[in-house]
């Protein structure tokens, strides 16, 4: 098992120079220039969906106060009914980075969806090479380097995600060097757990829950590495630095009042989603039986069983989060994408550990990662098992499919989404002071219209006589105060003879540009009903 004999010291892959750090290999500089042109690509093309709006809101509230404040004096930011701040308006709900980061954006290129997203898909691009380094430094293989930043840059949900504007790009940024740290402080480097808590606290106010969660996943796998008391003492002290680092943000945040009760029915149910959505989306089953395979150390080759320790430890710590995020409430697969960095090293070995026994096979295994998802989907995303699902599985009507292929024609091909429609529609015929009720994407048409929008998930008290309504196909959530309730409340009290339908031409497709596999369409469907505004007639 583990690597052949050719493959050590008399092989260049795994000793010799480090390219990465003589700046100069020209493979990661063509698989980085490939990255940027599908990040930053069209990056302006689609409107900033629900989720993307609420950061561009208080990025925009940044800018008029210093502060993320949820009300500017008409409308109100938030998807929780209103559980996101207090009497003051300031935000508490989520880590502050990712607004920050979009108000410096917006403050100098404008209020575009361009803008929002640019700082975050620039965070991508940095962990294209940052990975690379990681790779190299836990594998001493310049191939399966190379191997690990090409993976990432056509993985399908990381180009996805990474184009958001959202915290994603900054947590797996922040995760790799949290990475590059703990192989630091493995080999003894000073720096290293200063390192260590600088990114541990970075991620920590980058997304809370999910540098938790890293951080146990790491400290449950550090024992694999079987580094010795040393290493462990230097990790200790890094971890208390974050911890009293993250001290403030953990009362800030009011982390400690928001434990729920313990579901062990929906924790088992979640563990099946997450691992199911890893399988499919992250690391391919057959490749995960190669991974485990190649990482067991060959017995007397020092290269190699360091490797292995390596590749264990990647293993256990996904195990890890993928248990962590099991005691969640709910199953988003945003929060188990943190974890494509290392679903990539271990991918790339995985394939090394392939093509050093044959190269023909090697290079098939390639083409057919990057360009189908067949491994991906066998055998739980044929048997359609929980977590495996794609909304678009382009270009076929089939399960299997390309998901690069399907991300190239979006790049290329106009999406108008229905928020992108009713923004237009209302910047052109609305009036300034008029009211718009809508069940759901009331944070889009606030960041992109000057009108008062209420309803969605705001939890907000509702206007009975609206100048404009928009009912969507579709609701997310059934909690008091979301947007179910803003449907009834529709349904309840507006007399549908005092308005007249605006058609817009455009379909209802559900949640926009999220970036999530079991909701983003790469092309609008043929069969989704026409999104219809309504519009109060005249007295």
């Amino acid at each position: 098992m583990g690597l052949p004999a050719g493959g050590t010291a008399s092989d260049p892959i795994l000793v010799g120079r480090d390219p990465f750090r003589a700046g100069r290999d020209p493979i990661l500089l063509a698989i980085t220039a490939l990255a940027a042109l599908l990040l930053l690509g069209r990056l302006g093309d689609r409107v900033l969906w629900q989720d993307e709006a609420e950061t561009g809101l208080l990025a925009k509230s940044i800018l008029r106060s210093g502060l993320p404040i949820a009300s500017d004096g008409k409308n109100v930011v938030s998807q929780e009914a209103g559980k996101e701040f207090g009497k003051d308006f300031l935000w508490r709900w989520s880590p502050w980075a990712q607004f920050y980061l979009a108000a410096g954006s917006i403050g100098l290129l404008g209020p575009t969806p361009f803008a929002a997203r640019l700082p975050f898909a620039i965070l991508g691009l940095c962990c294209v090479p940052a990975l690379y380094l990681l790779s190299r430094r836990l594998s001493g293989s310049t191939a399966a380097a190379r191997l690990s930043a090409l993976f990432l840059t056509l993985s399908v949900p990381f180009l996805l995600h990474a184009r958001q504007a959202r915290w994603y790009a900054a947590a797996y940024l922040l995760l790799i060097v949290l990475l590059l740290a703990l192989q630091g402080m493995a080999r003894g480097a000073r720096r290293a757990p200063a390192w260590f808590a600088a990114a541990g606290t970075l991620l920590f106010y980058t997304n809370y829950f999910v540098a938790l969660g890293a951080l146990l996943a790491l400290c449950a796998a550090a024992p694999a590495l079987r580094l010795g008391r040393p290493f462990l003492f230097r990790l200790a002290a890094a971890l208390l630095a974050v911890a009293l680092l993250c001290a403030p943000g953990v009362v800030f945040f009011g982390l400690l009042a928001r434990r729920g009760p313990l579901d062990l029915r929906l924790a088992l149910g979640l563990f099946v989603f997450y691992l199911g959505a890893y399988l499919t989306f992250l690391l391919p089953l057959p490749m995960l039986f190669v991974a485990i395979f190649a990482a067991a150390p060959a017995t007397g080759r020092e290269p190699e069983a360091d490797m292995g320790r390596w590749m264990t430890f990647l293993l256990l710590f996904s195990l890890g989060d993928i248990l962590y995020l099991s005691f969640a409430p709910w199953g988003l697969f945003r929060y188990m994408s943190v974890l494509l960095p290392p679903a990539m090293i271990l991918l790339a070995l995985g394939v090394r550990f392939i093509q050093l026994r044959s190269r023909a096979a090697g290079l098939v295994v390639i083409l057919f990662l990057i360009f189908t998802n067949i491994f991906h989907l066998t055998p739980l995303g044929f048997a359609q098992t929980l977590g495996t699902l794609s909304a678009d599985s382009f270009p076929g009507p089939g399960p299997a499919g390309s998901p690069l292929l399907g991300y190239l024609y979006e790049r290329t091909h106009r999406f108008e989404d229905p928020e992108a429609a009713l923004c237009g529609a209302l910047n052109r015929l609305a009036r300034p002071g008029d009211v718009a009720l809508v069940t759901y994407g009331d944070l889009p048409l606030q960041f992109c219209s000057p009108l008062v929008v209420a309803g969605g998930m705001q939890g907000r008290e509702l206007p009975d006589k609206p100048d404009w309504i928009v009912v969507r196909r579709f609701f997310v959530s059934a909690d008091p105060g979301k947007d179910l309730d803003v449907t009834r409340f529709i349904q309840a009290h507006i007399d549908p003879a005092a308005y007249e339908p605006v058609d817009l031409g455009v379909a209802d497709t559900m949640l926009g540009n999220d970036p999530d596999p079991t909701y983003h369409l790469f092309r609008p469907p043929v069969d989704a009903p026409p999104l219809v505004l309504m519009h109060r007639k005249q007295e």
